[in-house]
């Protein structure tokens, strides 16, 4: 069974990343959102009163994500990346209101986790070791299931960066899904951050979303408000 056109609920980054793999595959497509503009919380919008542009929801783009650089290429979004020049990663605990920031080395070793300067406070080597099993990724358990979720280096690091990816209870969530995470980010030190930044610059409208939006086709039809449709193809 073959298809020429297809319908997809959602203009966030997702359904406009969706939408542009099935276009480039010759579909007609259409996507529907409730909101008058695409884009999501990856949606940038002007504010006369600041005068400047305001980001819906600020997004740190991880160089080893792929994914989010393979759409970029297909949209043809040539904003320029900015933020830091190295993976360090400031963390806030709002109820001490502590503060802890992980330096993730450059290069292909991670030897971040030997020095007491750059790891979780009050972390050892051996709360790391342990963290393999987690990279492996299985298919039918929950993250709780294959290592302990408790520990410093559960609380200060895995919990908060897992809990912000996968939108959902860390412990309870699929180790597959975090075994990917991990092994494109924290497996692979070199690969933390862009080299050129982690957010984009002039807004995340101008470099995922209005990008993405601009190359559906007006004549199969518009975003609009209350659940209204852009067509591409």
């Amino acid at each position: 069974m073959s298809f020429s056109r297809a319908i997809i609920a959602g203009a966030g980054l997702a359904g406009l990343s969706a939408a542009s793999v099935l276009a480039e595959a010759g579909l007609a497509v259409a996507l529907s959102d409730s909101a008058a503009r695409a884009g999501g919380r990856a949606r940038s919008y002007f504010d006369a009163s600041l005068g400047q542009t305001i980001d819906n929801g600020n997004h740190l783009v991880l160089a080893g994500n792929g994914a989010v650089a393979q759409f970029r290429r297909r949209i043809g979004a040539n904003a320029p990346l900015a933020g830091p020049q190295h993976a360090d990663f400031a963390f806030m605990d709002l109820r001490s209101a502590a503060r802890w920031t992980i330096r993730i080395n450059d290069g292909p070793l991670p030897w971040w986790i030997l020095r007491r300067q750059r790891r979780v406070p009050g972390s050892g080597l051996r709360d790391y070791l342990g963290l393999g099993k987690l990279l492996i990724g299985h298919k039918h358990r929950a993250i709780g299931d294959v290592v302990r979720p408790a520990g410093v280096v559960w609380e200060k690091l895995l919990h908060p960066v897992l809990l912000a990816v996968l939108n959902t209870e860390p412990a309870l969530a699929s180790s597959r899904l975090a075994a990917h995470v991990l092994r494109e980010t924290l497996a692979q030190p070199w690969r933390g951050v862009y080299r050129s930044g982690g957010r984009l610059a002039g807004g995340a409208g101008g470099g995922f979303a209005d990008r993405a939006a601009a190359e559906g086709n007006p004549q199969r039809g518009r975003l609009c408000g209350g659940a209204g449709m852009v067509g591409w193809g």
